[in-house]
């Protein structure tokens, strides 16, 4: 049987202050045995953000993973609509 999978959409718009901490505890939380795919959509951050990401792009593993960015800020909805394509 295989594995079942829950993916958590993660829309990041200039959260440089909050987002280690965010994916901290979301990395940390059980899902009930499922495999968690974690899939981050940056906005079009400009305070760092994205630059933190890139970083954390290069350290995590890619199935686990999924980085997107928007090269404009577009919002919340297309963010979500950007990690469920």
């Amino acid at each position: 049987m295989k594995a079942q999978k829950v993916s958590i959409i993660i829309p990041v718009f200039n959260e440089i202050l909050f987002f280690e901490q965010l994916l901290k505890k979301v990395e940390e939380a059980e899902f009930c045995s499922l495999i968690k795919e974690i899939i981050i959509v940056d906005d079009a951050s400009n305070d760092g953000t994205r630059d933190l990401l890139k970083r954390l792009e290069e350290e995590k593993p890619s199935d686990m993973y999924k980085f997107y960015y928007h090269a404009k800020n577009m919002g919340k909805g297309a963010a979500i609509r950007t990690a469920l394509s």
